[in-house]
């Protein structure tokens, strides 16, 4: 197809792997070449790699690298005064996120608080925004900007300066209007989201749409509701595989249960007493304790993308645990998942007979897929304090909130885990009603279209500046 003046661009920032399986294997991008045979995507992307030209052949469609810039001292700064400012808001980030890291904030806290009193929240938010309108300056891309001269930018992650941050402030300096699409349910409350210069905002949920309104004081006209196009197919797609079938390729022995234990990252765990991740420990004490009990179950452990493999080698002797490292490893920070890695994950949920993980959005995964579902609620290495502790992992805003449906065993020793376990194991139905409401807290919509919305919001935004 040749460029033309009738053509109009779109430019797509691909800063994490994830965003691939959230944005690009989703109905939005084909809603939005289907709404307006006019449009072209120029996509960004950390790994200027083949992959992505194979799998989404399509002549509307540009692959080029995405270039970062490097962030100066004065937005690292407003980073932590932005923080700081929503600390009273937040009890993730007053307990300083999985790290307990809290002695930036703790420094301007003062200030950022007395300002808040004077000035007020919604006054602050609405200076920052106009402040980073004007002061922003071309950073990268600029020549794609003015070769291409694109309606719109939309990115997908704009969290603590990500790999998208440059090419936003880019499209902000040159008043191409900008929408962002919120990556996961946890973004507004704990990871130093930027949502200053937003044209639309893209979530989940109307939990997240009225906490970008309370902590950024975005206004509800800029915030679309659309579900999260990541669970689409979880909802349309039959698994046409039987258990004994799925299990057998781990184990070839007889098993009566699969019970499948979700990680966190490397960081989950990782605090000033522990300098690796408890998660191991714990996986090497539910396996041990499987084989006491006699439970005849496999114990699946499903590394994150951003895990490290080397720090699960104590698990590799046992006979009933198999660990998975899913994805390849690409110039993303996470790790990059095939269309036939995300479809074996699924089939995962289908057969499992128990989710287990620390405070991780598998436990709405497998609530979408009604699995009984137990959260690690005690540090297996001893006592920490809470700051330090995973015990604060289910205080954070969004685990709350998620625990309040009443849809999750938390386990808050070794007891009750193992006594969660066998109750789950026994009584799968339990909770069942709570797990459906999980559902709709976090996806309020259940009928594979989230992705489709999200594209038709974005096209209404095109009608707009056309």
């Amino acid at each position: 197809m040749k460029d033309s003046p009738s053509h109009r661009y779109i430019f797509l920032a691909i800063a994490f792997g994830t965003a691939i399986r959230d944005v690009l294997r989703t109905d939005l991008i084909k809603t939005l070449l289907t709404e307006d045979s006019r449009i072209k995507i120029v996509i960004f992307t950390p790994e200027n790699y083949d992959a992505i030209n194979s799998e989404f052949q399509n002549d509307r469609l540009i692959i080029k690298r995405l270039d970062t810039q490097k962030i100066s001292y004065f937005e690292r700064f407003l980073l932590v005064f932005q923080r700081s400012l929503l600390r009273d808001f937040s009890t993730t980030i007053n307990l300083g996120n999985t790290a307990g890291k809290t002695i930036s904030i703790d420094l301007i806290y003062p200030i950022t608080r007395l300002l808040r009193l004077i000035f007020g929240l919604n006054r602050i938010n609405k200076t920052i925004d106009v402040i980073f309108k004007k002061t922003a300056k071309p950073s990268v891309h600029l020549s794609d900007f003015h070769k291409y001269n694109p309606e719109i930018l939309i990115t997908t992650r704009l969290m603590n300066y990500s790999a998208d941050y440059g090419i936003f402030k880019t499209a902000t300096s040159l008043g191409v209007k900008t929408v962002a699409l919120a990556s996961s349910w946890d973004n507004f409350t704990s990871k130093g989201f930027f949502p200053f210069g937003l044209e639309k905002l893209i979530v989940w949920n109307s939990i997240m749409k009225e906490e970008a309104e309370t902590l950024f004081s975005l206004p509800s006209s800029k915030i679309s509701v659309c579900g999260p196009p990541r669970f689409d197919r979880y909802f349309v797609e039959t698994i046409l595989d039987n258990k004994t079938s799925f299990m057998s390729k781990f184990d070839n022995k007889p098993r009566q249960y699969l019970i499948t234990y979700c990680t966190g990252s490397k960081d989950t765990g990782r605090t000033k007493y522990d300098e690796v991740s408890q998660e191991p420990e714990i996986c090497y004490f539910i396996a041990q304790s499987l084989k006491k009990l006699k439970i005849n179950a496999m114990l699946l452990v499903r590394l994150h993308p951003k895990a490290l493999i080397k720090e699960y080698e104590i698990l590799k002797d046992l006979d009933n645990v198999f660990i998975e490292l899913p994805g390849e490893k690409k110039s993303f920070q996470d790790r990059v998942f095939s269309s036939d890695d995300e479809l074996h994950y699924m089939k995962t949920l289908y057969f499992s007979d128990l989710l287990i993980n620390m405070g991780s959005t598998a436990s709405i995964d497998a609530a979408i897929f009604d699995i009984p579902i137990i959260c690690i609620g005690f540090d297996i290495r001893g006592y920490r304090p809470l700051k330090h502790s995973m015990r604060k992992l289910y205080l954070f805003d969004h685990y709350a909130k998620l625990l309040s449906c009443g849809g999750i065993f938390l386990s808050n020793s070794k007891k009750e885990l193992i006594d969660h376990i066998q109750l789950s194991l026994n009584k799968p139905s339990l909770l069942q009603k709570e797990r459906y409401k999980m559902v709709m807290q976090q996806c309020e919509f259940n009928d594979g279209n989230s992705g489709k919305r999200a594209g038709l919001e974005i096209n209404k935004l095109l009608k707009m500046v056309e």
